[in-house]
C-alpha cells in the first residue's frame, strides 16, 4: 500500500480489530441476548449446551441476570444430572488468532519462498476437486482474488453464501464483515498466476466458507460445531480454523471427531504452553487423530513471540509474521490486501499445504487415495527441522511444502 491515508486507514483498523482492544470492549453481538462485555468472556451467559441421550446437542436458555459465570457452572452441573442427559457443558467463547500487525513492516509474501513453494508449484498448483472448508467469519466471495477459486453451485452461487451462525438472515448472511475469513481464504487458494493482487499456496482450489465468527472475531463453540458439521456435510477435503479459545468442549470435539477431514487448528496468540482449542483436541481424553495444531514463526524461522507453543499438542510452525494476502470489510471498502500477524495466518498456510498436496495426489491415477493418518504422518516427516523449534512443537520443524508434494508419490 502507498500513501499516508491508506497507511492510516490500515493503523486504525489495526487498532480496532487488535486482540487487546477486544479485551476492553464488548466482543461478541450475537443472537439471544448472548453480549460478554469488557474483558473477553469464557462463557455465553445466558445459555449452556445439552445434549441428550440418542440426541443430537441443544442450546438451552438460563437465568443468569448477572451474567455470572458460576451461575452458568451452577446450571450446567444441574443440567448433568437430569435423567436422560449424556452431557452438559457451558457455551464457550473462541476468538479469531491473530495479533495487530504493522503495515510499515508488511511485506509481500515473504512466506512463500520460506516455505519451499516456488519448488512445489513447479509440480503442482493445485486442483479445484479439492475442498478446502473456511471455518472463520465468512469470505469476501466477490473478491477479485478468491471469486476464481471459490466454490460454486450449478446457478453460479458461492456455496456457502448463506451458512452463518452469528446472526442469521442479517447483511449479507455468510459475507466476511470483519475481513480475518477473507485473509485466511487468500493463503490458502487466492487465485494465482493471474498478473493481480497475490497468489494462495493453491493458484486453483474450491474454497467454501462455514461463517461462525462475528465481525468482532468472536464465536461460541456451539457455532463452531455447527459450522464443523456442515464442513463435513460438503465432504470437505481440509478444514481449516483459524480460532482458538481458553476451554474445551465436547460437542465441538465430537464434531471434529466425525470429520473425514483432517483439520488444522490455530494454536493461539498468548506466547503460553497452555493448551486452547480446538488445537488441544489431539490431547488426551480426546486424543483426536485428525486434528493438527500449528504455531507461526517469523522471517529468522524462530518462533513468533506471540505463538503458543509445546510438543505435547502443537505439531509444526509455519510463516505467521506479517502475511500479506486478501482482504475483505464493509467498513473499509477500499482496502483488498492487508498484512496480518499470528497463528490465524500460520494454519492456513499448513491446510493449504495439504490441500496442495491432495491435488498432487489425484495425478497418480492408479494409486489409491491417501488416508487421513498417511497425510499427516507425510505432513509431519517432511518440515525442515529448525533449531529454534526443539521443545516447541513436537516434529520441532516448520512446514516444507517441496518435501511434502515430493514425497506424495512415494506412499
Amino acid at each position: 500500500m502507498a500513501g499516508s491515508t491508506q497507511q492510516l486507514a490500515v493503523l486504525l483498523m489495526a487498532v480496532v480489530c487488535s486482540l487487546h482492544v477486544w479485551q476492553a470492549q464488548a466482543v461478541y453481538s450475537g443472537p439471544n441476548g448472548v453480549r460478554p462485555q469488557g474483558a473477553r468472556r469464557r462463557f455465553a451467559t445466558h445459555q449452556i449446551i445439552v445434549k441428550k441421550r440418542g440426541q443430537k446437542p441443544q442450546l438451552v436458555n438460563i437465568a443468569n441476570p448477572g451474567g455470572s459465570d458460576a451461575a452458568v457452572r451452577a446450571a450446567v452441573r444441574k443440567a448433568a444430572g437430569e435423567r436422560g442427559v449424556a452431557y452438559a457443558e457451558p457455551n464457550v467463547f473462541l476468538y479469531a488468532a491473530r495479533v495487530p500487525n504493522d503495515p510499515s513492516y508488511a511485506t509481500q509474501q515473504w512466506h512463500l519462498p520460506a516455505v519451499g513453494a516456488p519448488a512445489a508449484w513447479d509440480k503442482q498448483y493445485g486442483n479445484a476437486k479439492v475442498t478446502v472448508c473456511v471455518v472463520d467469519s465468512g469470505i469476501k466471495y466477490n473478491h477479485p482474488d478468491l471469486s476464481g477459486d471459490v466454490k460454486k453451485d450449478a446457478k453460479g452461487v458461492a456455496i456457502g453464501a448463506s451458512f452463518n451462525v452469528t446472526n442469521p438472515g442479517n447483511y449479507a448472511p455468510g459475507f466476511d464483515d470483519m475481513g480475518h475469513g477473507s485473509h485466511v481464504a487468500g493463503i490458502i487458494g487466492a487465485y494465482g498466476n493471474n498478473a493481480a493482487g497475490v497468489a494462495g499456496i493453491n493458484w486453483r482450489v474450491s474454497l467454501i466458507s462455514a461463517k461462525f465468527l462475528d465481525s468482532d472475531g468472536a464465536g461460541t463453540a456451539y457455532g463452531a460445531s455447527l459450522a464443523i458439521d456442515w464442513c463435513n456435510s460438503q465432504n470437505a477435503t481440509v478444514i481449516s480454523m483459524s480460532a482458538a479459545g481458553d476451554d474445551s468442549s465436547q460437542t465441538m470435539a465430537d464434531s471434529i471427531a466425525r470429520s473425514n477431514a483432517l483439520f488444522f487448528a490455530a494454536a493461539g496468540n498468548s506466547n503460553s504452553s497452555t493448551p486452547v482449542y480446538p488445537a488441544g483436541f489431539s490431547l488426551p481424553p480426546w486424543s483426536l487423530p485428525n486434528v493438527i495444531s500449528v504455531a507461526a514463526t517469523q522471517k529468522d524461522d524462530s518462533l513468533a513471540g506471540f505463538s503458543n507453543y509445546g510438543p505435547s499438542w502443537v505439531h509444526l510452525a509455519a510463516p505467521g509474521q506479517s502475511i500479506y494476502s486478501t482482504y475483505g470489510n464493509p467498513y473499509f471498502t477500499s482496502m483488498q490486501y492487508i498484512a496480518m500477524s499470528g497463528t490465524s495466518m500460520a494454519t492456513p498456510l499448513v491446510s493449504g499445504a495439504v490441500a496442495l498436496a491432495y491435488a498432487q495426489r489425484l495425478t497418480f491415477t492408479t494409486k489409491p487415495p491417501l488416508t487421513l493418518q498417511q497425510m499427516r504422518n507425510l505432513l509431519l516427516q517432511s518440515v525442515d527441522v529448525v533449531p529454534a523449534l526443539n521443545g516447541k512443537v513436537s516434529t520441532g520443524g516448520r512446514l516444507n511444502v517441496t518435501k511434502l508434494i515430493n514425497g506424495v508419490g512415494t506412499i
